[in-house]
């Protein structure tokens, strides 16, 4: 990564993958660390307000098909035996807002899921996101990657995919790097 971001408090872990199982989980102390070369799956944790965009070799990029599912927040890396700089790019973060209302007021408590509609940004976050609203009805999502979601209240949803998303025509919504986006909201009642 570069000179810059390396001066932020980041925290990289990873975990070797072999054909036949993936190693637990470390801690990868910065700015060096001796890797043995293989295929790795590595995730950043970085400062609120950013978001990790990717983590990637700059040497040759030894790509397998990947048979593993493996969670949305970590990067496939492939280390090779000579010298490797892996680069993690870290961005400003985008902030999406807003209020619910039940027939015409304010809905405290209220589930709000949010949908990001890129996989990038999906991957980036671990998934949909989730809150509750406060109690004048409010909301808040911090830290996101730049870009469209959707953004649903309801009591009758325990998760969202992005089939429900569209059934219950979730509001969209764009957020941009650095900013605050606002939505506001009806709650949402299931037809079943």
């Amino acid at each position: 990564s570069s000179y810059a971001e390396l001066r932020m408090p980041i925290k990289v872990f990873g975990r070797r993958q072999d054909l036949a199982e993936v190693e637990t989980e470390q801690e990868i102390k910065l700015p060096r660390a001796t890797l043995s070369p293989g295929h790795w799956e590595m995730r950043a944790v970085v400062p609120a307000g950013q978001y990790v965009e990717s983590i990637e070799s700059q040497r040759g990029s030894m790509r397998r098909a990947s048979s593993v599912d493996h969670p949305p927040d970590w990067f496939e890396v492939y280390i090779d035996s000579r010298y490797n700089r892996i680069q993690i790019s870290v961005s400003k973060a985008a902030t999406i807002t807003g209020k619910v209302t039940a027939d015409g007021k304010p809905a405290p408590g209220a589930p709000v899921f949010l949908w990001p509609v890129a996989e990038s940004a999906r991957r980036s976050l671990n998934g949909p996101m989730q809150t509750l609203t406060d109690v004048e009805g409010r909301f808040r999502f911090d830290s996101l990657p730049p870009g469209d979601y959707r953004a649903l209240a309801s009591f009758d949803v325990n998760e969202v995919d992005a089939d429900l998303m569209e059934m219950s025509q979730a509001a969209v919504v764009h957020a941009n790097a650095s900013q605050t986006a606002t939505v506001d909201l009806t709650m949402w009642v299931a037809p079943w």
